[in-house]
């Protein structure tokens, strides 16, 4: 059993998060303060240690999840509300009435992955693991111009990640790019090694036999790295290739040169062979992010990153 100084931290940290939950489920304040009990009380029997702080916190999570579903399937949440038991209860702090409102008219099936994504910031492989269900495609946003209007023109949202990088790259863009001898580069970006090295291995197999088409692994730490320096991080690892054999060349030089014309430029200079269909070799990500060489890319930042460096 935890102590007393462990429930208390465990109840200042996460009580909002479990009363959010509860609303998004039940619309209701009565049940939501039965839960939250319920919830509290098995973190209180619940022994075993936590790997981490995330671990701790996903866990509470799907504590809340799974007793919000199993009090809707009883039989004693399903009767009829009266008028009077409604308007005694208190109206959701004004702050989060709207995103409340909002979520809860979601069908069911978008409930959970909209609220952990966009209220408690989870990604598409976090969620899934709270979840328990396989990894989709929440949400693409592009890295540059080029980027976004390939996202604004094919829709791979709740596609499997496979699914969704097969999508990209069958479509007449990214063709194109690759018949006319571009490079594209998907990542996997994330600090769960496991979890990473599985991505990549289904985004390896989507991008068999496809010339030019070249995948690796980064940490979060990394990317951020190359956000810093106004590049995505496909190109920002080919900035640090080409670095190493030319240290006078600089981000924003990188920036404005295609992946194809900083890979040509990596082999004159070492005196290896241009750049063919070969598999790069790996480098990590919890979600995917492509590198189209054919583009110009800006050295700016785009409007974050959440599954795509495009």
């Amino acid at each position: 059993m935890r102590s007393e100084q462990e429930i208390n931290r465990a109840i200042e940290q996460y009580a909002d998060t479990v009363r959010r939950i509860c609303l998004v489920h039940l619309k209701n304040y009565a049940d939501t303060e039965g839960i939250f009990q319920t919830v509290f009380v098995k973190y209180l029997l619940h022994t075993a240690p936590f790997a981490s702080p995330e671990h701790e916190r996903a866990w509470i999570i799907r504590v809340t999840l799974n007793a919000c579903k199993d009090l809707l399937r009883s039989v004693f949440r399903r009767r009829t509300v009266s008028l009077e038991e409604v308007a005694e209860q208190p109206a959701p702090p004004d702050e989060h009435r709207a995103v409340l409102q909002a979520v809860q008219a979601l069908p069911a099936a978008y409930r959970d992955v909209v609220y952990l994504h966009y209220y408690e910031g989870y990604t598409a492989p976090e969620i899934a693991r709270i979840l328990g269900k396989n990894v989709n495609v929440i949400s693409v946003q592009g890295w540059n111009d080029d980027g976004t209007a390939l996202a604004e023109t094919v829709d791979v949202t709740h596609l499997s990640y496979t699914d969704a990088v097969e999508t990209i790259l069958s479509t007449d863009t990214i063709e194109t790019l690759l018949a006319g001898d571009a490079v594209v580069e998907i990542g996997v970006i994330g600090d769960d090694d496991a979890h990473c090295a599985t991505l990549l291995a289904g985004v390896e197999a989507c991008t068999a036999g496809r010339q030019n088409a070249h995948c690796y692994r980064a940490g979060t730490g990394e990317v951020e790295a190359a956000h810093d320096c106004g590049l995505s991080y496909g190109k920002y690892r080919a900035y640090q290739e080409l670095a190493a054999l030319d240290p006078t060349v600089t981000p924003e030089q990188v920036a404005d040169m295609t992946m194809r014309e900083i890979r040509d430029r990596i082999a004159a200079l070492s005196g290896t062979a241009p750049l063919q269909g070969t598999q790069s070799p790996a480098a990590t990500s919890d979600s995917a992010a492509g590198d189209t060489g054919a583009q110009k890319e800006p050295g700016h930042h785009g409007a974050g990153h959440h599954g795509g460096d495009d």
